[in-house]
């Protein structure tokens, strides 16, 4: 393997394994059961009559049809249940690695979907998302960006973990990107803090940098004002 391909292969092996562990977690999380049944022999043993044994038996049966009915609507409540825009304006500042330090000023302007899995209060939450990036002050670069994320979305609180590849959209630069960020978040996803670090694959060396962007996602906002707008104008009539 040539030393370029080995640049290449190493930092974008641990990042696509970061994410697959992240949303192979975040699509397996079920809920979490704390009710336990009282282990057998804390009631004394009793002598029951035909009729006790009847009745006991046909309560189990109840019982047990009953769980099987909960189980099946549990299971229909499952796969997507809402698709949320999202319209994402990002702004912060990144550092590099690399002794020169340099620096500069972060913007993403981004739009895709966000995908709620299961109802319930925290939902597991995919996240695709494409547009433009830019490093401003020693960085000086224009990037295309697409991402991918998953993670938990609560209506308080949320915690994203997403990977975004960029490719270098100016002439005579041919760089491209892996960008590995966790987004904690607030009011289901409308504002949020990213940490991140990016490398980005150039020659001779690949470069490295960390960069924190605070966020606004006003796809959620949009989506509710045109629901509320639509729904007055049906009242109307």
């Amino acid at each position: 393997m040539s030393p370029r391909l080995r640049r290449l292969a190493a930092p974008a092996f641990v990042h696509a394994f970061c994410f697959v562990f992240f949303a192979t977690a975040a699509a397996g999380q079920d809920g979490v059961s704390f009710e336990q049944a009282a282990p057998p022999g804390d009631e004394p043993p009793s002598v029951d009559s035909d009729d006790d044994a009847g009745e006991r038996a046909a309560s189990a049966d109840a019982n047990r049809e009953d769980s099987e009915s909960e189980d099946a609507e549990e299971d229909e409540e499952g796969g997507v249940q809402s698709i949320l825009p999202v319209f994402r304006l990002a702004f912060g500042s990144a550092l590099g690695f690399e002794p020169s330090g340099q620096r500069g000023f972060t913007f993403d302007l981004a739009g895709g979907v966000r995908l709620l899995l299961r109802e319930g209060k925290h939902h597991p939450t995919l996240i695709f998302e494409t547009g433009y990036s830019r490093r401003g002050g020693d960085f000086g670069t224009h990037d295309m960006l697409f991402a991918a994320g998953a993670g938990w979305t609560g209506k308080a609180v949320g915690i994203q973990l997403v990977e975004t590849i960029t490719f270098a959209t100016q002439v005579g630069r041919h760089e491209s990107g892996i960008r590995t960020g966790l987004r904690l978040e607030l009011l289901m996803g409308i504002v949020g803090v990213e940490m991140a670090h990016q490398v980005t694959f150039r020659d001779p060396d690949n470069a490295h940098e960390f960069r924190v962007q605070a966020y606004l996602d006003v796809g959620l906002i949009i989506g509710v004002v045109s629901v509320l707008r639509a729904l007055k104008g049906i009242t109307r009539r």
